[in-house]
């Protein structure tokens, strides 16, 4: 939409020139060069488009978009505000400031941009329009449009549908950076000196007040990216007014600036890179901020959970008890995703939502903003998705009856007695309405007790029990637990087990068309499981299943691609001859 928003602009003001006849063709012309670029990355745009609208919950929201809009305001507060400026010049304020609001997702945003060139280079682009252009209502217009996609809540809505408001959605600028940033590079001789002055009394005052409310963590964080930001960006301006108020503009001195443009770049990059990584594993001991921390602390904990569960299938947590807020999947190395880092499946936000609602954080803005908290204390809850391991930097004892002290080499590890793995045999069903008739406490006891479907399947109405026992076995999940052992990678998981008669296999697995299963050789019906996890039915005896992950929409991607490649390969031939042509 952006590419092609900022297309639409381009041709417009250059109409005089080209024509009506000219507009139309050299629109169809980029058009179809999108098309053909997006077929030959269909291999990746379509599962990820699937990803989008099928599992996340960034499309699944509940809601109306006025609904959501009235949950969240519709204008910021002034928090708000002070949180989106500052997030446009640095990534990781990780709530440290007392008026920080919002996320603090640095994947989609374009800060380092922003921060380096965009924001000098937005200034000289509008007030060089506004002030010597013939078209000065043309860029009055779009520095007010400019200002509301960034201010406007509204927007925030519209490009990503109400999951995170005002910070989440800045990458749509990319193509409109590209353009400032091109144009301003090209001129970067020929701006005007009130243009200049603009620009010094815009960036002079910003940078002086966001420097007085920087979030400084310590040395290696947050303080020395700040600076280079300021100082990179200021060096950038400084160069495009040196250049501009020259007496002899010569195209030396401009491959200089953005020689040095490039160097302030790659700096920011690198200490970018280093403070993500850093961000990631932050906690209140000074030695946990850097990475030599990470080596003494995380890792010693984290080699014993892979050595102890060896192939088997399980998922490590850690507490946040100690302000402890760094949790690598990747490291852990633990198939499908934890109740607390499971926030984009929208069948997981739905399990938590209906049944798990206390460790949702804001509840009441329901599926349009996810966050949970962590709640590791309520082990059989863990226990139901195999969340078997708990990190924690606390001291020596959770103080929880279920957990046990299995190392202390860096990091505290702590198992959950009550995990029996990433599978549990089930003997006794209820409904969803008869769980959401249930009131809190109940529904948990029944949780624990029964598989919650949709529909009593048939030929197992046997096993329907609505009633939910005050006293039940609390050794259930050891008793009817069913490791996984992983086939090479988390894609591919099988189990043995053994049912003393028909009953229903619960996997701690987020539901997805992705997930294949075969029973003893043979394709199996995967049914949706207590809202958002998977379940098949198992004969009485021994049973052999396996469950394959295959990301959906790979193969029709593939086929997209290939179209897209052979069709650019044909264009480039075509244009190739007719060029021959011309020339003979």
């Amino acid at each position: 939409v952006m590419c092609f928003l900022y297309l639409a602009v381009r041709l417009f003001l250059m109409r005089a020139d080209l024509g009506l006849r000219g507009i139309l063709r050299t629109f169809l012309s980029v058009a179809l060069s999108v098309a053909v670029s997006a077929a030959m990355a269909g291999v990746i745009l379509l599962p990820v488009y699937y990803q989008l609208t099928e599992v996340s919950t960034r499309l699944n929201g509940a809601g109306s978009l006025f609904d959501r809009l009235r949950a969240t305001g519709f204008v910021y507060s002034l928090p708000m505000y002070h949180t989106l400026v500052l997030r446009m010049f640095s990534n990781n304020f990780q709530g440290t400031e007392s008026f920080y609001q919002g996320a603090v997702s640095y994947i989609e945003a374009i800060q380092l941009y922003f921060s380096l060139l965009m924001f000098p280079s937005a200034v000289l682009f509008f007030s060089e329009g506004v002030i010597h252009s013939r078209m000065k209502k043309t860029y009055a217009a779009g520095a007010v449009l400019t200002a509301g996609l960034v201010f406007l809540p509204l927007t925030a809505y519209i490009f990503n549908r109400g999951v995170n408001a005002a910070t989440r959605y800045t990458f749509v600028f990319i193509p409109f950076a590209a353009w400032i940033l091109a144009h301003v590079l090209t001129n970067i001789n020929d701006f005007h000196r009130s243009s200049l002055l603009a620009a010094w009394i815009c960036c002079v005052p910003g940078y002086v007040f966001l420097y007085l409310h920087r979030a400084v963590l310590d040395q290696y964080h947050l303080y020395r990216h700040f600076v280079l930001t300021l100082a990179g960006s200021l060096a950038f301006l400084a160069a495009v007014t040196w250049l501009s108020l020259r007496a002899e503009k010569t195209a030396r001195g401009s491959k200089a600036a953005l020689l040095g443009i490039l160097l302030l770049t790659a700096a920011n990059v690198t200490v970018e890179s280093d403070i993500t990584v850093n961000a990631m594993n932050s906690v209140t001991m000074t030695d946990m901020v850097s990475l030599n921390g990470r080596k003494e602390w995380t890792e010693p904990g984290l080699d014993y959970i892979r050595e102890a569960a060896g192939e088997e299938a399980c998922r490590t947590e850690k507490t946040f008890v100690d302000k402890m807020d760094w949790c690598e999947p990747q490291t852990e190395d633990y198939p499908g995703i934890s109740y607390y880092n499971t926030t984009y499946n929208k069948y997981v936000v739905d399990f938590i939502y209906k049944v798990w609602p206390e460790i949702m954080y804001l509840p009441r803005l329901g599926h349009n903003y996810v966050v949970f908290r962590n709640d590791y204390a309520n082990a059989q809850m863990a226990a139901l998705m195999d969340i078997r391991y708990i990190c924690s930097t606390a001291g020596p004892s959770l103080g929880i009856e279920d957990y046990r002290l299995v190392s202390d080499k860096g990091v505290y590890v702590y198992e959950n007695q009550l995990a029996g793995g990433m599978g549990i045999l089930f003997d006794r069903l209820v409904t969803e309405q008869e769980l959401a008739d249930a009131d809190t406490r109940e529904r948990q006891r029944m949780m624990r007790d029964h598989l919650v479907l949709e529909n009593i399947p048939e030929g197992l109405e046997d096993l329907h029990d609505s009633a939910a026992s005050e006293d039940a076995d609390t050794g259930f999940y050891r008793r009817n637990g069913v490791r996984f052992v992983k086939m090479g990678n988390d894609g591919k998981l099988q189990a043995d087990l053994t049912a003393d008669r028909e009953e229903l296999l619960f996997v701690s697995l987020p539901l997805d068309k992705g997930w294949r299963a075969e029973l003893n050789g043979e394709p199996a019906e995967i049914l949706r499981a207590d809202y958002g996890f998977q379940a098949v039915r198992v004969p009485a005896g021994s049973s052999h299943v396996i469950f394959t992950y295959s990301t959906p929409r790979m193969k029709e991607g593939l086929i997209c691609s290939l179209a897209g490649i052979l069709f650019f390969a044909g264009m480039c031939l075509f244009e190739k001859r007719r060029s021959g042509k011309r020339a003979g």
